[in-house]
């Protein structure tokens, strides 16, 4: 009896592939809708989402938000008319410092995105002056400013090695 159940199970399944076709109800992505053309800004903004996707792939900080042209505005008081973009990622400041802004300035404008970058690595070491949690002042008194490309970047990081490599890497040749 139980055989001749299986059985039966097995043939109506079958025929209930047989009667769809083996169509799926989602057709799978092909080649082409990955080839579309895409502007410079947001083909920058993918790539570097990428790169900070590699980036933070390993690290454990809690409490990692997005750089915005918003949250810096709030957080730290930074006039977004002086760059392009901006992207990045910084911590809330409880548990530690593992911050990334990477911004591309205006024209003529690099001066006051080296200063914004300034105040911001500025406001941290403020922030962590008195609330000193995992070496974050020491991580934010080291922090650098430099530039790559088109692109300033602020890293306050626990391994600062490991992310400018594959910032050079993925910045400098792509």
């Amino acid at each position: 009896m139980q055989k001749f159940i299986v059985f039966l199970s097995v043939i109506i399944i079958v025929a209930m592939l047989a009667l769809q076709h083996f169509s799926p109800i989602y057709e799978l992505p092909t080649i082409d809708d990955y080839s579309e053309n895409i502007d410079v800004e947001n083909d920058d903004m993918v790539s570097i989402s990428k790169i900070l996707d590699d980036i933070y792939f390993n690290i454990s900080t809690i409490g990692i938000k997005d750089a915005t042209e918003e949250s810096l505005a709030d957080d730290f008081y930074i006039d977004s008319s002086d760059y392009l973009s901006v992207w990045g990622k910084y911590t809330d400041g409880n548990y530690g410092i593992d911050d990334l802004i990477i911004m591309r300035p205006l024209s003529g404008k690099e001066n006051k995105t080296i200063e914004a970058l300034t105040n911001i690595k500025l406001a941290r070491i403020n922030h962590f002056r008195n609330y000193d949690i995992y070496n974050a002042y020491n991580i934010a008194v080291n922090g650098e400013i430099f530039q790559l490309g088109d692109y300033y970047i602020l890293m306050m990081m626990n391994d600062p090695q490991a992310a400018r490599q594959i910032l050079e890497k993925s910045i400098l040749v792509g």
